[in-house]
């Protein structure tokens, strides 16, 4: 499965470990996940929603093989996890969680990298595109 991650130009320019960080929008408009750092690891989580509720209720992660975790709202779920920063646009050795079927991790050592200034990918089927701050719109 491949994995694409868009950002425009101006936020390759920063480059270095750094240019994971920031918010991302789905391929399909129906989410956006924040890239963050834990210590020198990079982790994402659900940051926004298209569609939050479902009946009225927050969207819960229902396909969670983890019978425990069923219950746990979308909204600030982790999704990405323990990618290290290796070289030049490139982080390895996380996991990326799914959530539309419950997929954790199907590539046991994943892979981001930075094809272009526009383009990041892994091998899951997940699309983002960056999301650009209001002062580089």
């Amino acid at each position: 499965m491949v994995s694409t991650l868009a950002m425009p130009f101006f936020a390759f320019a920063a480059g270095g470990a750094d240019a994971l960080l920031g918010e991302w929008t789905t391929g399909e408009g129906k989410s956006k996940v924040k890239i963050y750092k834990e210590g020198d690891l990079y982790a994402g989580k659900i940051s926004w929603l298209k569609e939050p509720n479902k009946d009225g209720k927050p969207k819960i992660d229902d396909k969670n093989p983890d019978d425990a975790k069923k219950s746990q709202p979308l909204m600030g779920l982790v999704l990405i996890k323990n990618f290290k920063f290796v070289s030049e646009g490139k982080w390895e050795n996380g996991t990326i969680y799914d959530p539309r079927n419950g997929n954790d991790g199907l590539v046991p050592s994943s892979d981001i990298s930075l094809i272009n200034a526009s383009i990041f990918s892994n091998k899951k089927d997940l699309r983002f595109f960056k999301v650009p701050h209001n002062d580089q719109i």
